[in-house]
């Protein structure tokens, strides 16, 4: 088993949602390690654990009022992270891991179930990649409106993750 810490300048994770005005996304650089062990660009074991952290303030889109509002609507000053945990894992197929793990945002924990996959490995870089799409309704969140602007609940998250060995 190998121990991997999250290279926070290289990674990233990216929120995109949809309005009644145009599209919004934004990034956050995450923190956190994976545990995991890997051959020849394949997880060869089931025993994968993780942690992830996302701080709400360095959440950054193309619109400072946006931002604000998603800090805001987040309580970043009472809450300042979103954290992910990696629980368990159902199946493996070569580079493919699918995982089940655990979300908390504002103090509220969602259990949820992903994949993983290993878009590159050397002995001492991993680059993992994933994405999902959640409904922010799970974490007790009502959709922001800013002015005339709606936001709708479903939102998909990208994660790409360079990994060095610790």
């Amino acid at each position: 088993m190998t121990r991997y810490h999250v290279d926070g300048e290289a990674s990233e994770v990216t929120f995109r949602a949809h309005s009644t005005l145009h599209p919004l996304s934004a990034t956050v650089q995450p923190s956190g390690w994976l545990e995991a062990e890997v051959v020849d660009g394949e997880f060869a074991s089931s025993a994968i654990t993780g942690h992830l952290e996302l701080p709400i303030s360095e959440l950054r889109s193309n619109t400072p009022l946006l931002d604000r509002e998603a800090k805001r609507h987040l309580d970043a000053n009472r809450h300042p992270m979103v954290v992910a945990v990696i629980d368990g894992v159902t199946t493996i197929e070569g580079d493919t891991a699918t995982i089940t793990g655990t979300i908390t945002v504002r103090g509220v924990d969602v259990l949820v179930e992903g994949s993983i996959a290993l878009a590159t490995s050397s002995p001492d870089e991993l680059v993992l990649q994933g994405e999902g799409t959640f409904d922010m309704r799970w974490w007790a969140l009502e959709p922001p409106r800013l002015l005339m602007m709606r936001v709708d609940p479903e939102f998909e998250v990208s994660v790409r993750l360079v990994l060095r060995e610790a």
